[in-house]
């Protein structure tokens, strides 16, 4: 676990972290109607197993994002 003023990352194995926790009271203008998930990442072995990912989830009509 890492801990800083605003942030905590956490981890349950060799990741730099896997989930991280933020004091919303330190970023300024929040909106307190919405709270959720912000942020999820994947490992994969190589890029060829991401890849297949993609392509698997993309059939389904499931597509990356950027917010």
């Amino acid at each position: 676990m890492h801990d800083a003023e605003m942030i905590i990352f956490a981890t349950y194995d060799e990741e730099h972290h896997r989930i991280a926790f933020i004091d919303r009271g330190t970023i300024g203008n929040v909106d307190n109607n919405r709270n959720g998930i912000d942020h999820i990442a994947f490992t994969y072995a190589n890029l060829a197993e991401l890849l297949e990912c993609y392509e698997r989830l993309k059939i389904d009509e499931i597509l990356p994002v950027r917010s």
